[in-house]
């Protein structure tokens, strides 16, 4: 076909020359005539070019004298176009070329097919087998889709740089003219349901409603998956919760409701979702735990993650999973602290595209996230909020690997079903349910408070494990930070304390027995911002911590005791603020070094004291003594004079 002669029947959707696409490309930048980059048509050009493109769009063909335009344009452009791959001599016509070839792979999909998804990524639906997928167009699973369709369609087998052109024009068709449709990865929220993509050869789904559940064939939603991600199994209705336990080696009922919780809170859309630690020595089985806790929400076709680098790396697992299973970290980094409470409540990171300069990608990081580590340290006290800890015992008597997971496979299905059972008990159950006071992971604490009569638990079981558990983290945060431990001795001797920051530093230099130690302050302003951290821990290690501002900065310590185990005050749909007594039913444990039995046991909780009234200052400042921006006025009331300074 010359290249002076523009038609539309060449191959299936009677595609574009590639003079066509070199015009249309100039004129989907940035327009010059607004915008000196460097980019597209200038002033002057602007108008021709877009009169150019819009015959296109218009499927209307050019003339005679419109081709020489367009040849005359893309001489002038040829700098332009060669940033972006494309070579003049196979535009205007190379002996050597086949200038049609990119048209022809463009002809391949449906231009009412050409997708943006919610996070303005191009994508479209293919045929693959007995179902259909979605495909992002900068995937390479899309390249080698397009391989394959052009060389069934015409027999021959297209270059690396046709494919390349045809890809850029139909992304930069998406991007102007395709549908916005949302997109998702494992589970989706439609129309007040949840849908579970099974991942499987037949394209089938879970759909999840307050009434029940069921598999569907045809996903209500898109879902787009990444080669790691593998099928989960049909569910069967053939067991309850129980039979998950054999396979989770923990020691007590109230760690086994809260694992259960997070897998059932993990099958939904929406965060924030606690972070799963779990924490033990050699031989407790912990990444064969952390690998079938993965399993049940989002299988994979390859092993556990190790520790990522940096947030790039992070995020890439984000955009490849919907659970990321780090293995056997060994320790967490303040950047990977900070980084994976952003995963839990939901962030993105913006970085730039390999080989450009300019163009930025947007990494969505929000998934549920499981951690195994022998370190006792989670990490900072903020994700230590957000977390869950389970302490694994180490197990008496193992089995190897290989029965392990044919065990786990026998019984996938059924385990999956009870799950499910219990998040649809948790949407019939959620609007009824409240708990007071609420934790800082309110959402999660309100729906397993609501999937308990799926798994026969007793009323507030799930809210004693859970406050224990933020109770026992609560703990080991001030036991682990050398201000923390020593404000604690020192009042347990004195048992009420008041002055200054600077007062207090003096007095709790005897009780640091490392002056080199990196955590303690060296000066007040530090002192109070290492106690601001604290001060929810140090309130379920038994101290009211208080500060307020008279003359000067104020600080009272006052020991209130040990904290005693209780439950807290709750009140759900079932009945509503019963008290609920500690556990006294002992423990079995079978060949796997586990408990057995979970239905109707409580757990304890740690006492919560009442929220003190407190007065915020600034701790920057740099004063440790008098202030001027502050004054009591006769009432004894605190005014502020200059808050510029606040």
């Amino acid at each position: 076909m010359s290249n002076n002669n523009i038609t539309r029947d060449k191959g299936p959707g009677n595609p574009p020359s590639i003079l066509e696409i070199a015009i249309v490309l100039l004129d989907s930048f940035c327009d010059g005539a607004q915008t000196r980059d460097g980019k597209g048509f200038n002033k002057i050009d602007a108008p021709v070019g877009h009169r150019l493109a819009g015959k296109f769009w218009l499927r209307k063909k050019w003339t005679s004298a419109e081709i020489h335009t367009a040849r005359r344009l893309v001489r002038k452009y040829s700098k332009q176009l060669s940033d972006i791959g494309y070579n003049i001599d196979d535009i205007l016509g190379s002996p050597d070329s086949n200038p049609d070839a990119a048209g022809d792979i463009m002809g391949l999909v449906d231009r009412s097919d050409l997708l943006l998804s919610s996070d303005g990524e191009a994508f479209t639906v293919i045929d693959v087998g007995k179902r259909r997928e979605v495909c992002f167009l900068s995937s390479s699973s899309f390249g080698d889709w397009l391989r394959l369709e052009y060389h069934e369609v015409y027999g021959s087998i297209p270059g690396r740089f046709q494919i390349d052109d045809a890809i850029r024009i139909m992304i930069a068709m998406a991007k102007k003219y395709g549908d916005k449709r949302p997109v998702f990865r494992r589970v989706a929220e439609h129309d007040g349901a949840i849908c579970i993509d099974l991942c499987n050869e037949d394209g089938q789904c879970v759909k999840v409603t307050a009434e029940g559940w069921s598999v569907l064939d045809e996903p209500p939603v898109f879902f787009v998956r990444s080669k790691d991600m593998g099928p989960l199994p049909i569910p069967v209705r053939n067991a309850g919760i129980r039979a998950l336990r054999p396979f989770l080696n923990v020691a007590s009922d109230d760690e086994f409701r809260l694992i259960v919780a997070w897998l059932v809170y993990s099958l939904r859309p929406k965060g924030p979702f606690p972070l799963l630690f779990l924490r033990s020595g050699q031989g407790s089985g912990k990444t064969s735990m952390s690998r079938v806790i993965r399993d049940l929400v989002d299988p994979a076709n390859s092993e556990l993650s190790s520790p990522p680098k940096d947030d790039r790396d992070l995020a890439v697992m984000a955009q490849h999973s919907y659970v990321v299973a780090i293995d056997n970290a060994s320790s967490l980094t303040s950047w990977l602290s900070d980084a994976l409470c952003r995963m839990c409540t939901g962030s993105t990171l913006k970085t730039r595209a390999l080989y450009t300069n300019d163009d930025l990608v947007t990494l969505r990081m929000y998934c549920p996230v499981i951690v195994n580590s022998i370190e006792d340290s989670i990490g900072r006290e903020d994700l230590r909020d957000r977390s869950i800890v389970i302490d694994l015992p180490r197990l008496e008597n193992s089995c190897s690997q290989d029965s392990f997971r044919d065990d786990f496979i026998k019984a996938w299905a059924g385990i999956f079903a009870a799950l499910l059972d219990g998040l649809k008990t948790a949407l019939c159950n959620r609007p009824k349910v409240q708990v007071s006071p609420l934790p800082r992971m309110a959402d999660f604490a309100l729906f397993g408070t609501a999937m308990e009569s799926a798994f026969g638990w007793q009323d507030g079981s799930f809210m004693a494990a859970y406050r224990a558990n933020i109770c026992g983290a609560a703990i080991e945060t001030v036991d682990g930070s050398s201000i923390g431990t020593a404000i604690v001795e020192f009042a347990r001797k004195v048992r009420h304390w008041e002055g200054t920051p600077t007062q207090l530093l003096r007095e709790l230099q005897p009780y640091c027995p490392n002056r080199q130690d990196p955590g303690w302050p060296k000066s007040a302003n530090q002192l109070s911002r290492s106690l601001n951290r604290l001060e929810k821990d140090l309130r379920a290690a038994g101290l009211e911590y208080k500060r307020y501002r008279r003359k000067t900065r104020t600080i009272s310590i006052d020991y209130i005791g040990d904290p005693e185990p209780q439950l807290p005050l709750l009140s759900s749909s079932v009945d509503a603020s019963m008290e609920i007594g500690p556990s006294t039913t002992p423990e079995s444990h079978d060949k796997l070094g586990v408990t057995a039995g979970i239905d109707g046991i409580d757990a304890p909780s740690c006492r919560r004291e009442k929220e003190p009234d407190i007065d915020h200052w600034d701790v920057d400042d740099g004063e440790d003594e008098e202030d001027n921006y502050y004054r009591e006025d006769s009432n004894g009331t605190i005014v502020v004079i200059d808050d510029s300074r606040c």
